[in-house]
């Protein structure tokens, strides 16, 4: 750290303030005022400070030699070898390391940028058992470590509902962690898989010991990528409804022994496209399916394709505009579009494979049953 007369405060300050509290009440000063937007100086600080005096508030300034030495060691300790895009305490032309330049333009420089916290809001708000206190306290952290950088009187922009989830945070948190760790040192895990009975309460359904491969965060739930002992293929688990997971000491099967695993993977061009792929956490094997979509406007129109398949669909006719239907192909597990296509079945018509077309047909049949044919 650079030389701070530990001193200099006795002329400088009416409420002695030492070096140490003098130099941290600063920073804390530069987290909470400035950012690349706002910045600060010797002078602006000190009036602020004598503004503020009345309130009994700190001269935490000092001389402008203190002043120049406390800017100098934060530099020294904070920034300690960064890149300038990576500096906590940066002064004088941006463009160049602040060593040699003159005290202007100063200001704390984050490690989360807006856009850094505005990807952390999204995430708070996306957890679906969270409840409004938790997602406060999270925002109030993210806005400590984000300073200036956010603004205040935010937190009820955003609003939302808690889901309804039964398995706590705590327990889903602790298999995440031994699954991670599993992942990491390539083992194998065990875990009972569980269903909610009347009672709301978790029932097992058996045990299992799987070689995981992916964590994923669909709708709000995690669920695990893997191949359970004594299967060739990979099976998809929600992680809620494990209970008794721990890490075995067996060597976990190599993802390329998984075959389907592998070349879905390969084929969808990675795991995002992999879960695009199965839509609801289906998990037999995709398809080319074509739809045919009806158009309700005629323009800004497919909405709800994004929703479901990001870009991954594809355009490959357009019948006359009067008729309002678009002929579209997805890659998707039928299984999983089969259930979609009913939901969106104002809309939607599967058109092939025939055999989707025909468990659509099938269910609408079972459904006729129940509610149109009486007994």
């Amino acid at each position: 750290m650079a030389n701070v007369n530990n001193n200099s405060n006795k002329n400088d300050t009416p409420n002695k303030m030492n070096s140490y509290e003098r130099i941290l009440r600063l920073l804390e000063y530069l987290k909470r005022n400035t950012h690349s937007g706002k910045t600060a100086s010797f002078n602006s600080i000190k009036e602020e400070c004598d503004e503020n005096s009345k309130e009994g508030k700190y001269d935490i300034t000092g001389s402008e030699k203190t002043f120049r030495e406390m800017i100098r060691a934060m530099d020294n300790v904070l920034n300690d070898d960064r890149q300038l895009s990576d500096r906590r305490i940066v002064y004088g032309n941006p463009n160049e390391p602040c060593e040699g330049q003159k005290m202007t333009n100063i200001f704390y420089q984050a490690p989360l940028s807006e856009e850094d916290v505005f990807l952390l809001e999204q995430g708070v708000f996306s957890v679906p058992d969270l409840s409004r206190a938790e997602a406060d306290r999270l925002l109030d952290k993210i806005d400590d470590i984000a300073g200036a950088v956010t603004g205040t009187g935010r937190k009820n922009i955003i609003q939302k509902t808690r889901e309804p989830v039964l398995q706590d945070n705590k327990a889903i948190d602790d298999n995440l962690k031994k699954i991670k760790k599993a992942i990491i040192d390539e083992k194998r895990i065990r875990f009972s898989f569980n269903g909610y009975g009347a009672d709301k309460k978790l029932k097992a359904v058996g045990s299992y010991v799987v070689s995981p491969y992916y964590i994923a965060a669909y709708s709000g739930r995690f669920y695990l990528i893997g191949a359970a002992d004594g299967y060739a293929s990979y099976s998809i688990w929600r992680i809620d409804l494990m209970t008794d997971v721990s890490v075995d000491e067996s060597l976990m099967v190599p993802l390329q022994n998984i075959v389907n695993l592998r070349d879905e993977l390969a084929l969808s061009g990675g795991i995002e496209g992999f879960l695009q792929q199965h839509i609801h956490m289906s998990f037999d094997a995709p398809e080319k399916i074509t739809l045919k979509i009806k158009r309700v406007r005629q323009i800004a129109d497919f909405t709800f394709l994004h929703d479901w398949f990001g870009d991954c669909f594809e355009i490959k006719e357009s019948e006359p505009q009067n008729d309002g239907y678009d002929i579209v192909a997805v890659r998707c597990s039928p299984f999983g579009l089969v259930n979609w296509a009913l939901q969106y079945s104002d809309r939607v018509e599967v058109l092939s494979p025939p055999s989707v077309r025909e468990a659509v047909v099938e269910k609408i049949k079972n459904l006729q049953k129940k509610y149109l044919i009486s007994e």
